[in-house]
């Protein structure tokens, strides 16, 4: 209307944004897109940009089932084990495998440990006690197991770190 005052105006021009924002995440989510940072990403590839919409290749052994984590805690060999917390949803968690575990630095001191990812995404009832079990109420987590089969559990990570955060807390770790 002619006589809408700025205040209503500015009010009108956020609902659309909302609504179109809101669009494109109903319209990624439809598509198998689960990020609510980048919504349409999985369109990328379409636009000829294939390798835009790609993961990082993970440093981890990606699992979904609390038994692959136990035989790698028993098979470690005197090594410690690295056990990341992940959701396919977890914003946190995108960002630590795209900014953090793709930095040289991370991966050569991880190179030393065995990596297990436990993929959440699904949220089955296995998954809620493990992470139960570690005292975690979601991802992202990432918990160290000495070459004893015992946690550190004054060194787990929970929520992003930044590279240079991440190797500072490595150093903290026996044995890596």
């Amino acid at each position: 209307a002619a006589d809408s005052g700025p205040l209503l105006r500015v009010g009108k021009a956020g609902g659309v944004l909302l609504l179109l924002m809101g669009s494109m995440i109903v319209v990624g989510a439809m598509s198998g897109h689960r990020s609510l940072t980048e919504p349409l990403a999985g369109f990328r590839g379409m636009a000829g940009d294939a390798n835009a919409a790609q993961k990082p290749p993970s440093i981890f052994a990606r699992v979904d089932d609390v038994a692959s984590i136990q035989r790698a805690i028993q098979t470690a060999g005197g090594r410690v084990v690295v056990i990341d917390f992940y959701a396919d949803w977890c914003s946190s968690c995108i960002e630590l495998e795209h900014k953090t575990f793709t930095d040289a630095r991370v991966q050569a001191r991880l190179s030393k440990a065995v990596r297990v990812q436990l993929d959440v995404t699904e949220n089955t009832a296995e998954h809620r006690a493990f992470l139960k079990e570690f005292g975690l109420f979601g991802p992202p987590g990432i918990v160290f197991i000495g070459p004893d089969g015992q946690e550190y559990r004054n060194r787990r990570l929970i929520g992003f770190r930044a590279p240079d955060e991440m190797l500072r807390a490595l150093d903290q770790v026996p044995a890596l």
